[in-house]
């Protein structure tokens, strides 16, 4: 080895994040973070669309490690509207967290259609 090589040295692992670089979590990861936790949640129901394509519809803004989001969703007749709506609220704000990092600072979920119960047979009960 010679003189050169036995000065140079790398850089010592950190284990602070902020020397690491930067991490951006775009909203449509939000997004789908939060279609997926709502859609767990028994009772939703996603809400009828455009040419036939049922969905939940979610917009975040995000803006670094805090969000507000908003959720429509569809409630399956007989299902208790304030309680399906109580347990979205309590799923949704969790599963972001944990697979996130970002904390919902609002979360407004609309109930945007009642919708009968689908069954095995028919798709409607």
């Amino acid at each position: 080895m010679n003189d050169v090589e036995a000065n140079v040295s790398r850089p010592e692992p950190t284990d602070d994040p902020r020397g690491r670089g930067r991490l951006v979590i775009a909203p449509l990861v939000v997004e789908r973070v939060v279609d997926g936790a709502a859609r767990r949640v028994p009772g939703v129901r996603a809400v009828p669309g455009r040419l036939g394509r049922d969905a939940l519809r979610v917009e975040a803004k995000v803006l670094g490690r805090v969000a507000s989001v908003s959720l429509d969703i569809g409630v399956g007749y007989p299902s208790p509207v304030r309680e399906t709506c109580r347990q979205v609220r309590e799923r949704v704000t969790a599963e972001v967290l944990r697979t996130t990092g970002i904390e919902l600072t609002r979360l407004d979920v609309q109930v945007a259609a009642l919708l009968p119960r689908r069954s095995a047979s028919n798709g409607v009960r």
